[in-house]
């Protein structure tokens, strides 16, 4: 239902042409879901596992959601660095419209990963009911917002809808969380994740400034800015850059082996 509300909107309110902007940008916008998806399809039976010890849940949720946030959070930092460059030369100049929607939806995937990691471990502790009421009510809203919001900013502001949800659902489900006595942690897998996203946006400025605007040139500033993260989070999150190169390692071992 959640899914469906974007394209639901943007159909009764707006032409063919809108809402095929705001589905290719949602659709891009969204990549880091991929990632999302297959966490989501262990990580409940494995919190499920220890759901009586929620302590153990809540360090598996802070310990999920940091690990998500560093590799996920490469996506929207490169559409903010070079938004207009990757449309342009990888889609097209007929899809440079889609591009002020792209930059909102990419701000509220900055939430996905608290979102998907506290989901699965309210789940897992039996929160099933008040995890279904907020997001039940929240997408309600969501609904009633992008009809309002679309009416005053037109389709862009079926961005700021889900962008809005995004935020509350995130708010809602660490109250859950909180309430139901779990030990949350917001600052370190969230705050510290995001100085090298805004080091490396930084960074990227500086580069888009310098450097003239070819299809070449943007495959370097791509790179350059890839490398500089890669880097950024290395010195802010040593510890949990090591356990995922650490984890990557042993699977690959293990696939190897198999």
């Amino acid at each position: 239902l959640h899914t469906s509300v974007i394209p639901l909107v943007g159909g009764v309110r707006f032409s063919s042409y809108s809402l095929g902007l705001l589905d290719w940008s949602w659709s891009i916008a969204l990549l880091p879901n991929a990632l999302s998806d297959n966490f989501g399809r262990v990580a409940l039976s494995g919190m499920s596992r220890i759901q009586e010890r929620k302590e153990l849940v809540s360090k598996a949720i802070n310990k999920s959601v940091a690990f998500l946030n560093i590799i996920s959070y490469i996506f929207p930092v490169m559409i903010w660095s070079f938004g207009y460059e990757i449309v342009f030369y990888i889609f097209g100049d007929q899809w440079l419209p889609a591009l002020p929607v792209l930059y909102i939806f990419s701000v509220g995937t900055i939430f996905m990963g608290g979102n998907i990691a506290v989901g699965h471990g309210l789940l897992a502790i039996g929160k099933v009911k008040e995890q279904t009421i907020v997001f039940a009510i929240l997408t309600f809203f969501e609904v009633l917002l992008a009809f309002i919001l679309s009416s005053m900013f037109g389709f862009i502001g079926i961005a700021f809808a889900f962008l809005l949800h995004a935020v509350t659902l995130f708010m809602g489900y660490y109250a859950i969380g909180f309430a139901s006595k779990m030990n949350l942690d917001v600052s370190t897998p969230f705050f510290g994740k995001l100085l090298p996203v805004l080091l490396t946006y930084a960074f990227s400025v500086i580069l888009n400034s310098v450097l003239p605007s070819n299809i070449i040139i943007f495959v370097v500033k791509i790179g350059i800015a890839t490398i500089c993260y890669v880097l950024f989070s290395f010195v802010f999150s040593k510890n949990e850059i090591k356990e995922l190169i650490g984890l990557v390692t042993t699977s690959r071992q293990i696939k190897k082996y198999d």
